[in-house]
């Protein structure tokens, strides 16, 4: 199996020590591969093993290729996997076949387009992306790799921002496209450039992304009052089926700054075990620990353990413990 998930949830172990979580943005693989860096993963038992990534490139990567070669989600998550560890070069083939077997999904055109920005082939990558439009309408990720495309191109800076706010006009909760374009703005006016931007985007419909953010930086300013103005504003905007992303950055704010009965009233109400998985679990559990509630830490921790999650058994046991101790 992809190792995508596990790696994803092992992000929030560590238990006491790494919480509050917050979601982590991977970083990009490097472009000189350490062979000696092992690579985690969570086997059907809840095990975790640690595999050498130089033994993980030889001997498992190909055979996940071949396993998975016409089955396009699960050949996404090996080529993804494979790109976060760095091996771009072993998944091109296996990229380009999903494009031509899946051509309509974002996830194929992107991991695609991506693999042949990586390799420089800027004009292939603007091909990939335009077609993709034509034939699907705009997609705010896909329009903002084609921006990423001009930039690295040294197309003009106007032409690279216009595509870039219109990936944010059609999703404005896109990361990575908020972030860069924030960054531009900070670049040139300051943090009040960032601020201004961050407020511009917040002005897009359906965005929630952005005011969470703003929310961040009042709770940096010590404005706990008006982080919830916001906070409560985003939940009633994308209840009842809050998004992930939503409960981490929530919960990672104010966990950390005991602010635990804000973070309860917040989230809790809105928890899905299915949907929000250990990330947001564990944050739950731990602040009803810190805060005496043991009968409703014990309800998300038998939420959670009724999904039947392998590469959440390390978690579960560790909070079981907690609570047999608390």
């Amino acid at each position: 199996m992809p190792h995508s998930g596990s790696l994803d949830n092992l992000k929030h172990m560590g238990i006491w020590n790494k919480l509050f979580g917050k979601k982590e943005t991977p970083a990009p693989p490097s472009a000189k591969l350490d062979e000696t860096t092992l690579i985690h993963i969570v086997n059907e038992n809840g095990v975790r093993m640690s595999i050498p990534k130089a033994q993980w490139r030889e001997r498992i990567l190909p055979k996940q290729l071949k396993q998975y070669w016409d089955e396009p989600r699960q050949l996404y998550l090996v080529i993804l996997d494979a790109l976060k560890d760095g091996f771009r070069s072993d998944i091109l083939e296996a990229a380009e076949h999903l494009y031509s077997i899946d051509s309509s999904s974002v996830e194929a055109t992107c991991i695609w387009g991506i693999a042949l920005m990586e390799e420089k082939r800027f004009d292939e990558a603007e091909k990939i992306f335009l077609e993709h439009q034509a034939k699907c309408g705009e997609v705010g990720v896909v329009l903002t790799n084609l921006a990423k495309v001009y930039s690295y191109r040294d197309d003009d800076e106007p032409k690279v921002e216009k595509i870039l706010w219109r990936s944010l006009e059609v999703d404005p909760n896109q990361e990575n496209g908020m972030s860069w374009y924030c960054s531009i703005q900070r670049e040139r006016f300051g943090e009040a450039g960032w601020q201004e931007a961050l407020r511009e985007i917040a002005s897009l419909r359906g965005c929630w992304r952005a005011p969470l953010w703003l929310a961040q930086e009042q709770l940096n300013l010590n404005h706990l009052d008006r982080a919830m103005e916001y906070y409560r504003k985003v939940l009633a905007q994308v209840a009842p089926e809050v998004p992930e992303d939503v409960m981490i950055q929530i919960s990672g704010d104010l966990g950390p700054r005991g602010f635990l009965n804000e973070l309860l009233e917040l989230i809790d109400p809105y928890f899905d075990p299915n949907s929000h998985g250990i990330g947001v679990g564990n944050n739950l559990i731990k602040a009803n620990l810190a805060q005496g509630r043991k009968e409703n830490a014990r309800r998300i921790h038998q939420q959670l353990v009724s999904m039947k999650r392998p590469e959440w058994t390390e978690a579960l046991n560790f909070w079981n413990s907690e609570l047999l101790s608390n």
